[in-house]
């Protein structure tokens, strides 16, 4: 007995995630700059918080990067 053909098409769908990591995200991080021994670092505590948070605000950046880094690399 012949299988009944299907009165309506057969749609058929496939979805593929493709990560897509841009050139700045694979690129190698630098080296963050050494503080040198002879270095003095003086302000008042208005310009020491502001330099704390700008540190704190490039080291959250950075691990940012990475993390993205390493989800690229799956």
């Amino acid at each position: 007995m012949p299988k009944p053909v299907p009165t309506e098409p057969v749609i058929k769908e496939r979805i593929v995630t493709v990560t897509a990591c841009p050139p700045e995200v694979q690129a190698e991080l630098p080296n963050a700059p050494v503080v040198p021994d002879a270095a003095v670092i003086k302000g008042n505590l208005a310009g020491q918080d502001w330099l704390t948070a700008v540190l704190d605000y490039a080291a959250g950046l950075r691990d940012r990067l990475s993390g993205a880094q390493e989800a690229c690399r799956g």
